[in-house]
Order: C-alpha cells, then structure tokens, then sequence
C-alpha cells in the first residue's frame, strides 16, 4: 500500500527529525557533518525555505525549517537522497542509511517554536555529550549567541526576535531549568519519531 501523501503548507514551520537506520551513526568524522551542512547551504535558495535552528547528533538530526513554495518532503528528499549516496561512496557502505521517512512536527504557536529551539539546543547536553551547549560544534546555538558566523541558510531572528536579538537573554532562555508543559509536548514529539 503506497504512503499517504504528507501536507506542508507555504510559511508552516517544522521540526524536522530523522535518524540512521537501526539506530547506526550518520555521522563518522567531520567532514559528514560539513558536507551535511553544505547540503543545506547548496540548496536553501533553489528550494525556498530557511532554516531556523539545527542539531547534528551522532545517529540523528534536527532541523526547524520554514518552508517556502517548495515542498518538505522534495526538499528533504532531495538533501537526505544526495547525502546518503556521497555517505555510501565515502564510507564503503551500502543499503539505507536513514530509518525511513523524515518525521516533521508542525509548530503551531511561538511557545512550540520555542521549546522547540530549547530542545534542539540542548540535545547534546542531555545526551551527556557536552556540559553546556556552546561546547558543542554541530549546532546553531553559537551563531545564536554570535559566538560564531551565521551560516547562510540559518536564519534564527524567527527566534531571537523573542528576545530583543539579545544573545544573553537568549543563553538564559536555553539553560535555565524551568520546564513548561510545552517543553514536555515537544519532548514526547521528537521521541516518538
């Protein structure tokens, strides 16, 4: 029985969740996370959408992405296709490397969109992969906190307008402890995926 078609509106934002099949690493060194990331930049303006916010783990990834006139499922479809192919060659790999179907959660209102960020951001941390969020490389939370250059394709003011566009407001938001009802609605989200 074929898929149902999946539907993605003009300017919806999603939390965009995928991660290697059998649970494998997507990611083995660096340069995957590079060309991951290249894959974004390459193809954000021919696909129309942004990117709000990132994480790159291991075994998975999470993206906030608004879109434009160009559908999630071509866009990731397109991204995950061509990264899969270049992982195989790379690595000697053949067979699937991701788990199946993106999964994407529509965000419905800004206090969705930002427990969403907050979860995104703290992947690492919670994953004891880093004490602190800034430790680590392959999120947007440094380009947030202008630690680091903004990428092309990330466009975090969908967010870091809730905070007057100020960095340190913004760190605070991300690593206080206070947990809302919300926080707990995304968290269930993205582990139900």
């Amino acid at each position: 029985m074929a898929r149902s078609k999946r539907l993605f509106y003009n300017g919806g934002i999603y939390h965009v969740i995928n991660r290697g099949n059998r649970h494998q690493n997507i990611f083995l060194n660096e340069e995957d996370y590079e060309i991951f990331l290249s894959l974004f930049s390459q193809y954000h303006e021919p696909y129309d959408f942004k990117v709000i916010s990132y994480c790159l783990m291991t075994n998975h990834f999470h993206f906030l992405i608004e879109m434009g006139s160009v559908s999630l499922s071509l866009i990731m479809k397109k991204i995950l296709s061509e990264y899969a192919s270049g992982f195989n060659v790379r690595h000697q790999y053949d067979g699937h490397l991701f788990q199946g179907r993106f999964s994407a959660y529509e965000v419905i209102s800004n206090q969705y969109l930002l427990a969403a960020n907050k979860y995104i951001h703290l992947n690492p941390v919670k994953a004891h992969m880093v004490e602190t969020p800034d430790k680590y490389r392959y999120s947007s939370f440094n380009a947030f906190i202008r630690k680091e250059e903004c990428p092309d394709f990330l466009y975090p003011q969908k967010v870091m307008c809730h905070f007057n566009n100020k960095p340190l407001a913004y760190k605070w938001f991300i690593t206080s402890a206070e947990i809302s009802d919300i926080d707990i609605i995304v968290e269930a989200d993205a582990k139900s995926e």
